[in-house]
């Protein structure tokens, strides 16, 4: 009975161990500098709700989306994701 518990108390406690290993290697910090030249570091910050955003590197401010990662035809450096916002009318095509 003792080895019994004793396994159960391991696989929980290995369980554990490997859920918060793979939360914090999704979840690192950026820091500032990482982020690339175009790019301006936004510090983390916890919404009113009580939800932690860690912080990021983005686009810096200009007069267009059409640089932005998050917009259709960019991929974001940092995490490889495509934009998915439609393109503005004043954004020259990709070839």
């Amino acid at each position: 009975m003792k080895k019994i518990l004793l396994l159960i108390y391991f696989l929980s406690i290995s369980s554990f161990l490997l859920a918060n290993s793979a939360y914090a290697k999704t979840h690192v910090q950026k820091s500032n500098s990482q982020c690339n030249s175009g790019e301006v570091y936004v510090r983390g910050y916890t919404r009113k709700n009580g939800t932690h955003v860690h912080s990021y590197c983005r686009t810096a401010p200009n007069h267009t989306t059409c640089d932005n990662y998050s917009t259709k035809g960019n991929i974001n450096p940092h995490t490889n994701k495509r934009g998915t916002k439609r393109r503005n009318r004043n954004c020259a095509t990709k070839s």
